[in-house]
């Protein structure tokens, strides 16, 4: 597994933690090399209380990603396109819709859901199209 976390994640150096197998935080910490000067790591004197890892628990698994929404109003009417997007825009902000839409942030399956909820609301049955997919962690 190849672990390469933005670098202001936090890592877990809890082992005795009963989900250190399956977390993403704990597996970034074993794979560490030499190379950053710093890390941030979560408190350990925090852990092991009881349920108290919960809220610090990340999967190690990739989820599948979209990206790109250049495409996203193909087909369908402009008047329902017009008001798509400006429920979008509402929804994300121009910043965070134009990053979407220049794929420089990736469309998680949470936001995925925004959007089509949003299509849904307007009469479109089907998935909104997207540029591409991939698979990535959910750092």
């Amino acid at each position: 597994m190849s672990l390469s976390p933005p670098a202001d994640y936090m890592l877990c150096q809890n082992s005795a933690c009963a989900k250190a197998a399956a977390c993403l935080r704990y597996q970034c910490f074993l794979a560490l090399s030499t190379e950053p000067l710093s890390i941030s790591v979560l408190n350990p004197l925090r852990y092991p209380a009881d349920g108290a890892e919960e809220n610090c628990f990340r999967q190690a698994q990739k989820v599948r990603v979209a990206w790109g929404i250049r495409n996203l109003y193909d087909g369908l009417p402009y008047k329902t396109a017009v008001q798509i997007k400006k429920e979008l825009l509402q929804q994300f902000g121009r910043t965070k819709y134009y990053r979407f839409f220049r794929e420089e942030l990736g469309i998680f399956p949470d936001t995925r859901q925004i959007f089509s909820e949003t299509f849904k609301k307007y009469g479109i049955q089907s998935d909104p199209p997207y540029a591409r997919f991939t698979e990535e962690y959910d750092w």
